[in-house]
Formats: structure tokens, C-alpha cells, sequence
């Protein structure tokens, strides 16, 4: 066996590693970029009757990942089922229902995603929807 190989995996394996040994996949996301990204958000049903509950999914590509959380705005929908009397519902959950309160129309809703990370340089993520009130 030719000594130089030994040499030659060790440097392709060096050149693949962050400065702590870690292979770079799993270093983490690149600080410049969001957290995750959002794939699409469901509403069900979309249009809702006024009074009526509709279930709002948002679906992203760390949906998996334990750490982020869901900070739902639809005050100008409605109210989160179970959610707080004050300020914005913080869930674990991607998905939420929203009791319609709001006059007929279309109303814009924001959910914001973050796992915390923001401290260390990842940007949290917030997509916009709409829904239609009957």
C-alpha cells in the first residue's frame, strides 16, 4: 500500500471539517440564511364563516426539529383556541385553530418561527396569509 494514501483520506477529510472536527453538514446553518423555510401554510377552511373555527397549519422544512416555536398573529381574524387572553399564543405546535371573530372581508394573519437560534446570528423566519371571512 502506497503511504501517501493515508496522507491523502486524512486531507480530504480535514478539508470537509469545521475548526472543531465537525463534519460541516452538521455545523449548523450558515449564519446568513433563515432558520428554515416555509414551505406553504394550509388554512381549513378557507373561506370561514364568521364564527366558525378554521385550522391553520404552517409546514416548513425543519417541521421535525423540536426547538421552534409558533407565534400566531390573528388578531385581526380572530382568537387561538386555548391561546392567552393577552399578548401573541406561542406554540410548540405548527398548526392552530383560529375562532373567526372578524367581519366579512380578507383578513392577514403572521406566523413567526424561531428556534432560539437567533442569538447566534439565523434569522427567524414569518411568512403572511390570508383568510376569507363569510
Amino acid at each position: 500500500m502506497n503511504a501517501a494514501l493515508p496522507l491523502l483520506l486524512f486531507g480530504i477529510f480535514a478539508i470537509g471539517c469545521d475548526d472543531v472536527g465537525l463534519p460541516i453538514s452538521s455545523a449548523g446553518p450558515d449564519p446568513e440564511h433563515p432558520q428554515t423555510e416555509v414551505l406553504r401554510i394550509d388554512i381549513d377552511p378557507n373561506p370561514v364563516t364568521a364564527g366558525d373555527t378554521t385550522l391553520i397549519t404552517v409546514h416548513i422544512r425543519d417541521s421535525l426539529d423540536t426547538r421552534f416555536k409558533y407565534t400566531w398573529v390573528v388578531s385581526s381574524v380572530g382568537r387561538v383556541v386555548g391561546g392567552p387572553d393577552r399578548g401573541l399564543p406561542v406554540t410548540d405546535s405548527n398548526s392552530v385553530f383560529i375562532v373567526s371573530n372578524a367581519a366579512s372581508g380578507r383578513h392577514s394573519g403572521t406566523v413567526f418561527i424561531d428556534n432560539g437560534m437567533e442569538t447566534q446570528g439565523f434569522l427567524p423566519v414569518s411568512e403572511s396569509f390570508d383568510i376569507i371571512v363569510e
